[in-house]
């Protein structure tokens, strides 16, 4: 149970690194170490794929439960976005906690500020909203009647015009 408990911790630890400088399973996908953190990424699918569940009243041992195919499809998609972003977008580093929803919810939350919270903007409209946000870095929603707290992501807006920098992600 505590093998199971810490290789979880590690798990979550990747997929949530938020420092440049953080250390162990806590540090961002770095462009020197891709490969060495790409294989650590499968490891944990590889362990995530050997989860079993217990049967209730009798019933076959299930292979699989929603939960454990989000895991599969975080881990997956992690790797993919990360070695992309380093190798084709020759980013330095990639910080995993910016993949999270809040970040994302807080995104669109600015982008539909832009577009006078219209939630459903055409694809031309949100692609403006988008740009212009980025490169005004206005990085903070205008509304009091967001559904996420701030989360201080600027970085990951900047980021969307200049692939480097430095300090927290």
């Amino acid at each position: 149970t505590a093998e199971f408990a810490k290789r979880l911790n590690d798990i979550f630890d990747m997929l949530n690194s938020a420092h440049l400088y953080g250390k162990g399973f806590q540090q961002p996908i770095h462009r020197d170490t891709l490969s060495a953190q790409i294989d650590r990424l499968t490891e944990a699918e590889d362990f995530v794929r050997s989860w079993r569940f217990l049967p209730l009243n009798g019933r076959a041992v299930k292979p699989t439960m929603p939960f454990k195919e989000g895991w599969l499809l975080s881990l997956s998609a992690t790797k993919q976005l990360c070695t992309t972003l380093i190798r084709d977008h020759h980013f330095d580093y990639v910080c995993t906690r910016r993949f999270t929803q809040d970040h994302v919810e807080n995104l669109f939350c600015i982008i539909r500020g832009h577009n006078g919270f219209n939630d459903r903007p055409e694809l031309s409209s949100f692609v403006g909203a988008l740009r212009s946000v980025a490169a005004s870095g206005l990085a903070q929603p205008d509304s009091t009647s967001r559904n996420c707290e701030d989360d201080n992501c600027e970085a990951a807006i900047i980021a969307a015009c200049a692939p480097t920098g430095a300090g927290d992600c």
